[in-house]
């Protein structure tokens, strides 16, 4: 039995051609039609395979909260939420363990200018004057960083996912849209 399952194994990779669906048909003659077919074919296939792998994200039902709890001074400021979410302090909690902290930030502009000093740090990139983003990478995993200047008044505010990060890039997107959203209600 364990031969007959080895051998449809090896079947199953022959016929596939080694495992590596996405190279096109290597006998055809470059620029020949037979060529430029095995090569629309692995491309589609390709495509097929990105999209299937990567399910669209469930919509998030959003809502306004008002940043008042955090500070008096935010009276009339709202942020647009997912549904559910609470205010700890300075953390705005969403899910099960996601949250980001908004928390006053006097030196903001310094403090971005010195990400890269820091060897857990990479791919650093400037979204815009207050926005950056940045992935690190402790030992215990992948984190994707985002911190937003929000000024309101003369005071600036940091809204940020804080020292640690989601492990989920769609997590910082929402955090990033969340703290983009912060408006005079």
């Amino acid at each position: 039995m364990r031969n007959a399952i080895l051998f449809a194994g090896a079947l199953l990779v022959v016929g596939c051609g080694g495992g590596d669906s996405s190279k096109a048909d290597k006998s055809a003659a470059p620029g020949s039609s037979a060529a430029s077919s095995a090569a629309k074919s692995a491309g589609s296939s390709a495509a097929k395979s990105d999209a299937s792998a990567k399910p669209a994200a469930p919509a998030v039902e959003m809502e306004e909260l008002s940043l008042e709890p955090i500070d008096k001074s935010l009276a009339g400021y709202v942020m647009s939420v997912p549904k559910g979410t609470k205010i700890d302090g300075s953390q705005i909690k969403f899910g099960e363990y996601d949250f980001l902290d908004f928390s006053m930030a006097g030196g903001w502009e310094d403090a971005v200018k010195g990400l890269g000093n820091d060897k857990l740090n990479e791919n650093i990139k400037k979204v815009s004057d207050t926005e950056y983003r940045w992935e690190r990478v402790p030992p215990i995993g992948r984190m994707y960083m985002v911190d937003v200047l929000v000024k309101i008044g003369a005071a600036k505010w940091s809204c940020t996912t804080g020292l640690t990060g989601p492990d989920k890039v769609e997590t910082a997107d929402l955090i990033s849209k969340m703290c983009n959203s912060i408006k005079k209600k």
